[in-house]
């Protein structure tokens, strides 16, 4: 259906964008010498709402000839071809209508005066019909263009989506296999305290599979699920894990996508805190600061460990899931000093 027909609203004023043409043929009848003003008028106004809706054809016709598909000549032929055939019709429904118009008083010069109306009829009508299917090729490309724009629209929503879920199932085995690792490490060596493990990796997996079903949680909710982790290390760990955390508190009310800071924690545990033999303290912090929000995880290193060329698949997942939700505005930047290891996340600060 041609667009201005599908709603309602648009076919007042796409008829109200033809009356200045009804002020236009009016003045040259006028101007011809045959009519006066007020029968031009009368002639005009119904001819142009007539022709209004006869010039609805050119859409079709351009849907059927397409400007990229047909060679250009050819398609100016069709259309003036077009064009001359529906002035040709307009012309023979003003017969009709002077015929009728001129039975009433002050219409009497229309029926003996039309006929020397006609060649302005015939160029008026050519002219509004191409310049109808002009506008039908830019109503046409334009309605391209948005749902072209729509539908790639919808593939990056489909595609992000599609990364998101795939890095989340990435996190909860990759997490899981290493506590089942912890669990059965304590099993022999601290029965109590691998069935205390067992707990609090159930509770922390509860919680974690409901808020990680989530595009974001607020961060009190992430130190919240983050807390119930580091409890889980520090039965193994014991007093060679210590905690220190600075969190701002106009960031805890922040949004987060879930589950970003386990992965820096349990790299911080797996490349510094265990491979020092007194251990060490992890040091975690969060700031907002003109708009943006800044989260650092800080860890101790031993000096004489082999460096590894890979971040691994924690960092690696919080990367590419910033870069999907927050896009050039969301950025994990990993800092690696002779003692220390660094790393943070910058993106927008957000609030529910």
């Amino acid at each position: 259906m041609y667009p201005i027909l599908a709603h309602k609203r648009a076919l007042p004023l796409y008829l109200a964008c033809w009356m200045p043409n009804a002020i236009l043929m009016a003045t040259l009848f006028v101007f011809s010498g045959r009519l006066e003003w007020i029968p031009a008028f009368a002639l005009a106004l119904p001819m142009t709402l007539i022709y209004a809706f006869i010039c609805l054809s050119a859409w079709y016709l351009c849907r059927y000839f397409p400007l990229q598909e047909i060679n250009l000549f050819r398609l100016l032929a069709v259309h003036v071809v077009a064009a001359f055939f529906s002035a040709s019709i307009w012309i023979l429904i003003g017969n009709a209508l002077v015929t009728l118009l001129g039975s009433l008083p002050l219409m009497s010069p229309l029926p003996d005066n039309y006929r020397y109306l006609i060649p302005i009829l015939v160029i008026v009508g050519i002219l509004l019909f191409l310049l109808s299917a002009a506008v039908s090729y830019l109503i046409i490309f334009f309605d391209k263009s948005r749902k072209y724009e729509k539908r790639s629209l919808e593939l990056q929503i489909l595609a992000q989506q599609a990364e998101m879920k795939a890095l989340k199932a990435q996190i909860d085995p990759h997490f899981l296999f290493n506590s089942l690792n912890s669990i059965s490490a304590l099993t022999s060596i601290d029965p109590a305290g691998s069935r205390k493990m067992c707990l609090l990796l159930s509770d922390f997996l509860r919680k974690s599979l409901s808020l990680g079903a989530k595009k974001f949680i607020t961060f009190e909710q992430e130190l919240e699920l983050i807390s119930g982790y580091i409890s889980i290390e520090q039965i193994r760990l014991g007093p060679r894990l210590r905690i220190d955390m600075m969190i701002a508190e106009d960031t805890k009310q922040c949004i987060v996508p879930p589950l970003l800071l386990q992965p820096l924690v349990e790299n911080a545990l797996n490349h510094g805190i265990r491979h020092l033999l007194e251990g060490g303290e992890i040091r975690i912090s969060a700031e907002k600061r003109e708009g943006r929000m800044r989260i650092a995880v800080e860890n101790p290193m031993d000096p004489d460990k082999p460096s590894s060329k890979s971040e691994g698949i924690g960092l690696d997942n919080i990367r590419r899931r910033l870069q999907t939700i927050f896009a050039h505005e969301g950025q994990l930047d990993c800092i690696e000093s002779e003692n220390n290891y660094r790393a943070v996340i910058t993106m927008p600060a957000r609030t529910l």
